[in-house]
């Protein structure tokens, strides 16, 4: 879904070009919609895409959802610079669009990686994600543990997330950071543990 990665899966900076994640999404939806029809009795006309969408990215996946709001921005840009809904598509496939548009909550679950690069921290971006809110609800959520905020042998992935939170919170989003396992000894198990503790209902989500 990434663009250019290493070998071991980071990515190489973040680009719109293909809207591969959003289309890939919307590939699995589909999928999951015909599966839905397929085994379930006196259904029709289940369709997955376009409803709304809450996206969770775990660790490592959270580039996925750096990867999206890349290519959020660069649909709103799409928009803006566009003379017709022509050029919008042709800047951007449908169903792209429909799972772009779906999506009204972003959250960050425990993300980082052993390299800098796992939360989105383009100002640019951040500008032109803020424009579509305006019309479309979007919640950013930061979930984190010590493992990954407190790591000192990693200090980035602290500074991009706080970097990413800030950029976006200034561009009028709204946006929450909630750290779980707070005052413990940073640790493995308690990276895993916040897929069961995280608290993803943002209204009570706050810092």
């Amino acid at each position: 879904m990434l663009l250019q990665t290493t070998l071991s899966g980071e990515p190489l900076g973040y680009n719109a070009r293909g809207f591969r994640a959003s289309s890939h999404i919307a590939e699995v939806l589909r999928a999951a919609s015909a599966s839905c029809r397929n085994q379930a009795r006196n259904v029709d006309g289940v369709e997955l895409l376009g409803l709304p969408l809450w996206l969770v990215g775990f660790s490592k996946a959270g580039t996925v959802l750096s990867q999206v709001l890349t290519e959020m921005a660069a649909l709103e840009d799409a928009r803006r610079d566009a003379t017709s809904v022509t050029e919008v598509a042709g800047a951007c496939n449908d169903d792209a669009v429909r799972l772009l548009d779906s999506v009204r909550q972003v959250h960050y679950l425990d993300a980082g990686l052993n390299c800098h690069g796992a939360h989105m921290t383009d100002a640019r971006h951040a500008d032109s994600i803020a424009a579509r809110a305006s019309r479309l609800q979007l919640h950013v959520a930061f979930h984190g543990t010590p493992r990954q905020w407190r790591d000192t042998r990693r200090p980035w992935i602290a500074q991009e997330q706080a970097r990413s939170a800030s950029l976006l919170r200034a561009a009028g989003l709204a946006v929450s950071e909630r750290m779980y396992c707070e005052g413990v000894q940073p640790g493995l198990r308690q990276h895993f543990q916040a897929i069961f503790s995280a608290q993803l209902n943002t209204v009570s989500c706050g810092m």
